[in-house]
């Protein structure tokens, strides 16, 4: 019984004690069976502990994942998903994650989650570990392998354990992105040692990255896409719109709405369907709209009226096409509209404007074309009442004859503007640029306009400032046109205090253009009425009672002329202030520089004093002569004068040329205060001094004509300074131009010619050479009444008379002319006839009108020379008799001696017979040149019509100028075809003026090329 209470521990030794060897045994067997069995269940429960583990591992890596990809359909950007990815691994059980990208050969943080601060973002990441982890695409780093991993990465990263992977995508193949998750420790309360199960997780979670941020940016280029086009599309100032074929509005844009009259596109498009309108266009425009889209696929710009909500008129332009389903059938037409109202209103204005236009162009090309016939009975009343003035009338009957003369010469002056202003309107006015002398012209308007101002009342000047420049190009007749209407407009409203004249440079050095002023002391202007002033057939006083008479086109007339040298114009007034008329052009300045030289060499520091009462002239010489060089000093009366000079011989400084007011010299020219020893020139307001602008009047004297002309005081001024003596002022002033050609022309100067010549070509001949031979006043009109009304008004030395002329042909007016001094009693004036006819009897018929002599055309300068001796020296007077009897024809040139060897055009010999006036001489050719066609087709026109007497009188005309401008073929070919319209040869005339126009372009070809155009 005691053995049976023993302690436990002693069980095995009592039992071993009790039970017998085999039993043990036995006993032991089972034992270890048992201790096996027990340990293959501890190790299958540990092995399910961690497939459970493994397994919860897996559910919570799906977990994750669905989670994330929840998270990451949401994100809006790449960027978005990359914040996703970091913050989740965060969230699972990391310390830290980050994602890097590589750029060239550094990498950089894109996206982290844990780090306390921004820091990372900022740190120069070394590349080793990250360009290990691209070679393997992955890397795991725990308790394992740490110590193998040869890179201090614990500083940059803050992590000792971590699992990274690199992924790429399409858009960015070559720059991998690398994206890291690891931990200080090893294992932690929320995370286990990472494995290689972590490293599958962040393979599979980086692939899912590279999809994700693929496809969110095809999503961005979408949206981005959809956005610009949405923006496009509501944005548009072009209607859009989707309309289905029954008229059916699907889509629309606001343009579209707003187009059609509505506020949005809602209500557009519940009107449609709701039925309350049609469709976008009326009822028929859209079922014919439907039949074209639906037929030929596709419309652009197809012009058609819209439907409006409120009806009112819209036009626009289609583009669309139409959308077929499957089976072929229209689903809608879509596309797009432009209002084109206001173009269509444009259409229509020009269209009506162009036909007004083209019937305002008609009655003025017929206007233009209908001149002569409208001039010619003019010219016949005018011509008939001066022929009645020279019969025997009582008081009354002449006072009658002379209230129709004036109402004639009012008449043709009305019907003269209304004709250029027509001419310009009908585009028949061309201009001619040439190269010219700008001061030279404001010389000649001078010359036209003195004349109408009376200088005891009105002051009248026409300065340049010295820094315009002498020569320019530009068209100086039509200059000369505007300057002319604008001062005639000052002389009619200024009775009393001045019209001056002035022309500034303005501008730049990139822009310069020259300003163009005509300033009265008149009545002054309304600003209300400034603004119709360069109007047609307008007047600032348009009442039946105004003062001053004129069509109202003068100005409008000015207007159109600047504008067509693509100038302004304007004015500048008010009433009781006088008016200032303005207009600038963009003249291209030409240099002379031998002529610069010239005055520079002259003037440089010689001592001028200036004498003058009017402060304007008197200023206008002073900056004038130190634009020259010179050094000046003024005096503005009497006491200063004496003052300068008292204070230079004081000074010993002796003033070697004096400009002065003739009141303070003498009344006989004597030098006054002024000693004869020096050079001086006197202003001259003596009517006998007029005439010819400049007089040498004895020793170092010269007296210059007011208005002062510029090319006037440079020559006087010149002339003084090389030399004092009479005789050589006399030759340096009036003879110069003659001395080449061995004449001594000191008369030529004083003579006033008046040249008689239809043909404008002929007559720029004429006055070029009589210029060139040393006559300065010269009068020039284009048929026989101008000359006999000319001689009714002025005294001429002699005249150069044409024979064939329109309106009244040289013959005639030659008789006229005679029965007019027959009348007066005074001496015979040379009457010189110019003619192409060299034949027996042209002689006669020109002796027995009255001519004196007869120059035959082409003419050359030797002739017109030696004629101007016979006739204007006294000493030649007691030959001309004689002359006269043994007269023969003088052939005007060579060119008739000239066989075969005729040249087409020859500039040089042009200039030679200009006497060396080479600018001149290629002004001529310009016009020619722009001429000659035009003048081959009038002939033609006259051959067309058989009028045979207006050939032979074109003809004649054309042999003229082309033997005079040197174009010998057409000259020869000329004559030829005049001796045929003389002939009445119409078979011949037409092979000949065939032969003219297939010479024309060879002459305009070769004039272009040798003036270099």
């Amino acid at each position: 019984m005691m053995g049976d209470r023993v302690s436990k521990p002693g069980i095995d030794t009592y039992v071993r004690q009790e039970q017998p060897p085999a039993l043990f045994a036995e006993a032991e067997v089972y034992e270890e069976e048992i201790n096996n069995l027990t340990a293959t269940i501890i190790r299958q429960e540990a092995e399910l502990v961690e497939t459970r583990i493994e397994l919860n591992k897996r559910v919570r890596s799906l977990q994750f994942f669905q989670n994330l990809n929840k998270r990451i359909l949401t994100a809006k950007s790449h960027r978005e998903i990359y914040q996703v990815v970091v913050r989740s691994l965060v969230e699972i059980g990391f310390d830290k994650a980050i994602i890097v990208r590589r750029s060239e050969e550094s990498y950089g943080v894109v996206a982290h989650h844990g780090y306390t601060s921004s820091a990372i973002e900022k740190r120069q990441l070394s590349s080793t570990l990250f360009q290990l982890i691209e070679q393997h695409g992955e890397l795991l780093v725990n308790g394992e392998n740490r110590e193998s991993v040869n890179y201090s990465y614990e500083d940059d990263l803050e992590v000792r354990f971590f699992i990274a992977a690199s992924f790429t995508f399409r858009q960015e193949s070559e720059r991998p992105h690398i994206l890291l998750a690891g931990n200080m420790a090893e294992t932690t309360l929320r995370r286990s040692r990472l494995t290689r199960v972590d490293l599958q997780i962040m393979q599979t979670l980086a692939q899912q990255i590279g999809v994700a941020v693929e496809n969110a940016f095809v999503y961005e280029q979408l949206e981005q896409s959809e956005r610009k086009y949405r923006l496009l599309y509501e944005q548009s100032v072009e209607g859009l719109f989707q309309i289905t074929p029954d008229g059916r509005i699907l889509s629309a844009n606001p343009a579209m709405a707003g187009m059609l009259g509505y506020d949005s596109v809602d209500v557009l498009i519940g009107m449609s369907n709701n039925g309350g309108m049609q469709s976008i266009l009326y009822q028929e425009e859209f079922a014919r709209f439907a039949r074209i889209m639906t037929e030929m696929g596709s419309i652009i710009g197809y012009e058609v009226e819209l439907l409006r909500k409120d009806a009112k008129p819209i036009w626009g332009s289609v583009t669309a096409r139409c959308v077929f389903d499957d089976e072929g059938r229209p689903i809608c037409f879509e596309g797009a509209i432009v209002d084109i109202t206001a173009q269509k209103t444009a259409r229509q204005l020009d269209i009506e404007k162009t036909a007004a236009e083209k019937a305002n162009r008609t009655k003025s090309e017929f206007l233009a074309n209908m001149s002569h016939e409208i001039r010619t009975p003019m010219n016949g009343v005018l011509g008939m009442t001066t022929l009645l003035m020279d019969t025997s009338l009582d008081s009354n009957q002449r006072h009658y004859v002379g209230a129709i003369r004036q109402s004639s010469e009012s008449l043709l002056k009305i019907i003269n503007d209304i004709l250029d202003f027509s001419k310009i309107e009908a585009g028949r006015i061309r201009l001619e640029i040439v190269e010219f002398d700008l001061r030279a012209l404001l010389d000649d308007v001078i010359d036209l306009m003195e004349t109408r101002i009376d200088p005891s009342t009105v002051l009248f000047t026409c300065l340049a400032e010295p820094e315009v420049p002498d020569l320019v190009r530009g068209d100086p007749v039509r200059l000369r046109q505007v300057l002319l209407n604008l001062a005639v407009n000052a002389v009619k409203f200024t009775t009393r205090g001045s019209i001056r004249i002035t022309v500034a440079l303005e501008g730049d050095a990139d822009e310069q253009y020259l300003r163009f002023s005509v300033k009265d002391t008149g009545p002054g202007i309304p600003l209300d009425k400034q603004k119709i002033l360069f109007e047609s057939f307008t007047q600032v006083d348009s009442s039946l009672t105004r003062a001053v008479e004129g069509t109202g086109l003068g100005l409008a007339i000015s207007r159109q002329l600047v504008e067509l040298m693509d100038g302004e114009i304007g004015v500048i007034s008010a009433p009781g202030e006088g008016a200032e008329f303005w207009f600038r052009l963009g003249l291209l300045p030409c240099r002379n520089e031998t002529a610069e030289l010239e005055i520079a060499k002259a003037f440089s520091h010689v001592p001028v004093l200036v004498a003058e009462r009017d402060h304007v002239s008197r200023s206008y010489l002073s900056r004038q002569f130190r634009a020259w060089g010179a050094v000046v000093e003024e005096a503005e009366d009497m006491a200063g004068f004496r003052h300068l000079l008292d204070s230079g011989r004081t000074r010993n400084v002796q003033h070697q040329l004096i400009v002065m007011d003739e009141r303070f010299s003498d009344p006989v020219g004597g030098s006054g205060p002024v000693p004869v020893s020096c050079c001086r020139i006197v202003l001259h307001s003596g009517a006998e001094i007029h005439r010819l602008a400049i007089q040498p009047a004895g020793k170092n004297l010269v007296y210059l004509a007011r208005p002062i002309r510029y090319t006037s005081l440079k020559k006087g001024a010149l002339c003084l300074l090389r030399g004092g003596e009479l005789e050589d002022l006399q030759r340096c002033i009036i003879g110069e131009a003659r001395q080449v050609w061995g004449y001594s022309n000191t008369w030529a100067g004083r003579a006033r010619v008046l040249v008689v010549e239809d043909n404008i070509i002929n007559q720029q001949v004429v006055v070029g050479m009589l210029k060139r031979l040393g006559c300065v006043h010269i009068d020039a009109v284009s048929n026989g009444l101008e000359a006999v009304q000319n001689l009714r008004r002025f005294s001429y030395n002699i005249v150069f008379m044409d024979i064939s002329m329109p309106v009244m042909d040289g013959l005639e007016a030659t008789r006229r002319i005679r029965a007019l001094q027959t009348e007066d009693k005074g001496g015979a004036l040379p009457i010189i006839a110019l003619t192409a006819h060299a034949m027996t009897g042209d002689r006669e018929r020109c002796l027995e009108a009255g001519m004196s002599d007869v120059i035959t055309k082409p003419m050359q300068p030797e002739t017109l020379a030696a004629t101007l001796e016979r006739w204007l020296l006294p000493e030649a007077g007691a030959q001309v008799a004689a002359n006269i009897g043994d007269w023969e024809p003088v052939n005007g040139g060579e060119i008739a001696k000239r066989n075969d060897n005729h040249v087409v055009f020859d500039l040089e010999r042009l200039t030679k017979r200009l006497l060396g006036d080479e600018k001149n001489s290629r002004r001529i050719a310009e016009y020619f040149q722009n001429e000659v066609e035009h003048q081959i087709d009038e002939i033609g026109a006259a051959l067309a019509a058989g009028e045979l007497e207006e050939v032979s009188r074109l003809v004649h005309r054309l042999k003229g100028s082309s033997g005079n401008v040197q174009a010998e073929q057409l000259f020869e070919l000329m004559k030829v075809m005049h001796q045929a319209a003389t002939d009445n040869n119409l078979d011949q005339l037409s092979v000949l003026l065939t032969k003219a126009r297939a010479h024309c372009p060879v002459l305009v070809a070769a004039i272009r090329d040798q003036l270099g155009q």
